[in-house]
């Protein structure tokens, strides 16, 4: 953890962010409600994580398995409402997904399936 990159960000700054929606995955909603982390983007093997660092012994254990995995990270914290703002981005993921399902149903209708 000694490499480790330490960022705090506003609610306007963690607004700005840009995440992957696909590393949202990695943690399921639930559980990032529940310890106040998640990880938003992936470069090559080094994870950018939000939290509010409410609950620094759960954090520590994801950041153990993390590493564990070979996994590098870059820590972001922030508010409670700006935490909230980023659990947002589960209900943009869900979306996303149900828009590519719908499409693929619709593909299927098309070939006759």
């Amino acid at each position: 953890m000694e490499n480790t990159v330490k960022t705090i960000l506003e609610l306007e700054e963690v607004q700005a962010l840009k995440p992957d929606l696909s590393q949202l995955r990695i943690i399921p909603r639930d559980v990032c409600e529940r310890i106040q982390v998640i990880i938003f983007q992936k470069e090559k093997n080094t994870l950018q994580l939000l939290t509010t660092n409410n609950f620094p012994d759960q954090l520590k254990k994801i950041l153990t398995k993390l590493e564990d995995k070979g996994f590098r990270y870059d820590l972001h914290y922030t508010s409670t409402e700006g935490f909230e703002y980023a659990l947002t981005w589960y209900d943009k993921l869900e979306h996303k997904e149900e828009i590519a399902e719908k499409a693929v149903n619709r593909q299927k209708q098309a070939e006759g399936k």
